[in-house]
């Protein structure tokens, strides 16, 4: 096994050294031009400017390696060949033990799982979801729901691999922090006035149906069975007999696949076949066309495919993550506050043929807290619909602050 590594070493060492004669007019010249990877979801590092506080701090030497690590010619394909060749290796090994999964490459967090032609993340322990980091986010829930009774609150959590029931993983950790395990702490510390929804899959086959294989976000049959479910413990009447029709052939490579640098297995997109109503969308106070909101709408039923092949496709087709995003109907009766992340991003406009105004907040990139918003608008019903990652986050945390 080390042999191999060294060999991988050696062999990207080399490129890097290749690279770096190929490419000299580049470090000479003052910059190469801005690219990105979608493989790796970033742009290349630009060639750092030199100055003597900047070296004594070792940025200039970190922008460096990167910079001359990104000259690599064909990266992403250097990248994805030394996983695999890493992931020969571990299979070679695996046959001694016969485990169903297996890292994806050395130290990677992402497991390859071939008899479901999936991928999920490592799953999480107890340990490291304990009561004090889950009770500071859900205190500031309780708190905010005590400040304004007049709203009708639900909190939903999304089950995604990394504590899904069905992980295929699942057995690897004798204390695994699943679905049922945060079900158990939010009915403990959740107020009543906040009632805890339901929307695990459960079994691998239906978890499967419902989640990509290569990507930790539900496919669309999967966010309109959490649509139902949500819409009917507000008391509203979900869309009925909804058509989904297949928009994209694949290959589609989610954020497991890319941050596991594997291809061996791909997916397909799927989206709702509805027209949609005269939506007013807004993003960050900016009105958009409705194709925005979802790619499907004003493309005049022309074939879609993702521009680079490591693109994501989910932001694609759907949309991109935002601070604050409101979609008015005038058909509509209501209004709605969705807490989310970009789990809401294939779901959200589904709600808007329900209300009047549907506000999607998501604490990582909105810029002020929960509370002035409230105050600024009037609001019916509110949905906490987000994973367990984004409510433990310090901008969670922030977003939920009193003044």
């Amino acid at each position: 096994m080390a042999f191999g590594r060294n060999v991988v070493f050696t062999l990207c060492t080399a490129l890097v050294l290749l690279s770096c004669i190929v490419n000299a007019g580049i470090f000479a010249d003052g910059g190469q031009d801005v690219r990105k990877s979608y493989l790796e979801g970033r742009e290349y590092q630009l060639r750092p400017d030199f100055s003597i506080e900047r070296f004594a701090s070792r940025a200039y030497q970190d922008e460096f390696e990167q910079y001359a690590a990104d000259a690599v010619p064909m990266r992403d394909l250097v990248l994805l060949e030394n996983a695999w060749l890493q992931r020969q290796t571990i299979i070679v090994a695996n046959a001694v033990f016969g485990f169903d999964v297996y890292p994806t490459f050395f130290g990677s967090e992402y497991l390859a799982c071939p008899t479901y032609e999936t991928i999920a993340e490592y799953p999480s322990s107890q340990r490291t979801v304990t009561d004090d980091v889950l009770g500071k986010p859900l205190r500031a829930v309780w708190n905010m729901v005590g400040s304004h009774p007049g709203i009708q609150w639900r909190f939903a959590l999304v089950e995604r691999s990394r504590n899904a029931l069905s992980n295929p993983a699942h057995d690897l950790v004798s204390m695994h922090a699943d679905y049922n395990y945060y079900r158990t702490k939010f009915l403990e510390k959740l107020p009543t006035a906040c009632p805890y929804v339901d929307i695990s899959v459960g079994d691998k086959k239906h978890y499967l149906q419902g989640y990509f294989h290569t990507d930790h976000h539900t496919q669309i049959s999967g966010a309109i069975d959490a649509y139902k479910k949500i819409c009917t413990t507000f008391g509203r009447k979900p869309l009925a007999d909804l058509e989904i029709a297949r928009i994209y052939d694949g290959p589609f490579y989610g954020s497991e696949a890319r941050n596991g640098l594997i291809d061996d297995y791909f997916d397909t997109l799927e989206d709702v076949v509805k027209s949609p109503v005269e939506f007013i969308v807004e993003v960050d106070g900016r009105q958009e066309p409705l194709s925005w909101l979802n790619r499907g709408y004003g493309q005049g039923g022309d074939p879609y495919a993702p521009t680079e092949r490591f693109a994501n496709a989910y932001a694609e087709w759907f949309h991109k993550d935002a601070g604050e995003i409101h979609i008015s109907n005038s058909k509509g009766k209501g209004s709605l506050l969705i807490v989310g992340d970009s789990f809401t991003n294939n779901m959200d406009y589904l709600f808007a043929y329900s209300y009047r105004d549907v506000y999607i907040l998501d604490p990582r990139h909105y810029e002020g807290i929960l509370e002035d918003f409230l105050k600024r608008h009037e609001v019916d019903d509110a949905l906490f619909l987000m994973a367990s990652n984004t409510l433990v986050g310090s901008s969670t945390r922030a977003f939920l602050a009193s003044r």
